[in-house]
């Protein structure tokens, strides 16, 4: 039986890096300011959400049957939850908000996947 703390376990650090940039965004305007902290959050945005995946794979038992189902599953999954946070970035706040461009969407997405990328270096040898 899987436990209700077990699954919040899963969600909580990409929930806290998204707060923590809303606080940046609303109450510092920070990013105005240094433009370039926006690397490191989609890097440790990455990095939770592959974190995250890794942690869901272990509490629901879904076991992978090479290494690279693990490596390609994490690294899908970072590109599908980045596409969507920059789509609900996109639809709540509208591209002028952010300076959205295309340009830094894929910078964006690049990030996260090095985030992604770090966990999997780090971890190589659990997968």
């Amino acid at each position: 039986m899987i436990k209700i703390k077990e699954v919040i376990k899963i969600g909580v650090l990409p929930i806290m890096l998204v707060v923590i940039h809303l606080l940046l965004v609303y109450k510092t305007n920070i990013y105005a300011q240094f433009p370039l902290l926006d690397i490191p959050m989609h890097i440790f945005g990455g990095l939770t959400i592959a974190i995250s995946f890794m942690l869901f794979t272990k509490t629901f038992k879904i076991k992978l049957n090479k290494k690279i189902d693990g490596i390609l599953l994490i690294l899908c999954f970072v590109v599908f939850c980045s596409i969507f946070i920059e789509l609900a970035e996109f639809s709540l706040f509208g591209a002028f908000y952010f300076g959205l461009s295309t340009l830094d969407v894929i910078q964006d997405l690049f990030f996260a996947l090095v985030g992604g990328s770090l966990l999997i270096c780090l971890t190589n040898k659990n997968l």
